[in-house]
Parts: structure tokens; sequence; C-alpha cells
């Protein structure tokens, strides 16, 4: 998800939406410090707030919540990929046509993508990073504003990682793709990611489902298309 939004150049940390009406961008600290609490607030939408089954309380954020909608809607994309590429591999033959319905089932409930991504926990990182710019003496503690928070610090800690984890790779993949294109970047990237696809559901689809004589043919023809 966070290279697909590379990609599309969404994740950033551009002000990409107007203030009225969109409340709630980071508020403290300079210019810079402002920017790095939206970018990784950002990323931290892809991840998981645990909460208590009671419905959300805490902070709100227009501003963070409309960027949840676009990466919502590349999650949608995304998995209606993963879903053409199994239709293609049904209807071309590629899998086994005795495949226990059950089988089909949790296939397709295995699939990635299923659930929407969370913003919970990127208000969770938006309110502690704003806190720790504020002054020392009047920062406020966020578990305070999380009443039914389940571990506050377990998700810091994991949106940290997941931080560390989107910057450490981008600096490598796309300098990388920009040298294989000849500095067309997002090309290479775009062709790249056009075969996730074809790739997951080749691990889904075990050996036993897939047929011998299509496999390697369908597997050739995805990648003939992505170049």
């Amino acid at each position: 998800m966070a290279f697909e939004l590379l990609r599309l150049d969404i994740l950033n940390n551009k002000h990409m939406f107007t203030t009225p009406p969109f409340s709630g961008p980071p508020l403290r600290g300079t210019e810079t410090d402002k920017a790095n609490t939206l970018l990784i607030s950002r990323i931290a939408t892809l991840g998981l707030f645990r909460h208590d089954t009671i419905g959300y309380t805490g902070p709100l954020s227009r501003h963070l919540l409309a960027y949840h909608q676009l990466t919502a809607a590349v999650r949608g994309a995304q998995r209606d990929l993963l879903e053409m590429h199994a239709c293609n591999m049904l209807l071309s033959g590629a899998v086994s046509r005795d495949v226990p319905p059950k089988q089909l089932t949790d296939l397709g409930a295995s699939l990635p993508f299923v659930r929407e991504p969370d913003l919970g926990l990127s208000l969770v990182v938006k309110s502690y990073l704003d806190e720790l710019s504020n002054d020392a003496g009047r920062r406020s503690d966020i578990r305070k504003w999380f009443n039914h928070a389940v571990d506050i610090n377990g998700d810091l800690e994991k949106a940290w990682k997941m931080w560390s984890a989107v910057s450490h790779y981008s600096t490598i993949l796309i300098p990388a793709a920009a040298e294989a294109s000849g500095g067309a970047g997002r090309l290479h990237i775009t062709s790249a990611c056009s075969v996730v696809g074809s790739e997951i559901l080749q691990l889904l689809f075990n050996d036993s489902v897939l047929t011998t004589s299509n496999r390697s043919t369908w597997v050739s023809k995805q990648q003939t298309a992505a170049s």
C-alpha cells in the first residue's frame, strides 16, 4: 500500500486539503516539524489502532479523514486488481475446475487488502507528535485523550516501525527504479507493481489447484503484459 501511494505521489507531506473546511492538520512546531508530523501521520493510516469495542473516542481531524478516504480508494483498487487476476486464472483454465467451492471461498477470504485503512492510529501519531513539538512545560499526556485505547505505547511503537520500514525501502526502491528505467522511475515502479497480483495469487493457489500445463503460460502472459 505504501509504495502504491508513493507511485501515485500522494504519500507526501504536502498540504493537499484546504483549511478550512479540512481542519485538523498539524499545528505545533516549525513548518518542518508540521510537515514531518503530517507525513508520519499519513503513513500511520496504514496501521491498526487497538481500541475497546465501544466506538472510537478521541480527537478528530478532517484533514486526516480526507486523506484516509484517498488511501481507502487505493486499497479498493488494489483489492479489485487481485480479484481480477483471480478471475482471469479461473476463466483461462490456469486453475483446476475440480477445486471444491469451500477452497475457493477460503482463497477469496485470504486475499490481502480486505481491511480498510485505519484512521485511529494516524490520529494517535498526529496528537503525539504535535505535543512533542510543544514547549516541554506545556505538553499534555495524550493517553487522557484516548480513554479506551488498548495500548497507546505499543501502537506508537508500531507506527515508528512502519515509518522506519517505508523510509528505508523507499530510499532503495525509487533510485533503483529510476536508474533501471533511464530516469522514468515512476513508470518502472508501475510495471513492477502490475505483477504483484499474479505473484500473490501464485502463492495462494497451491500446486494442487494450478494446472501444470497452464501455470507457466499464464504467468508468462502476466509478466509480458506488465513489461
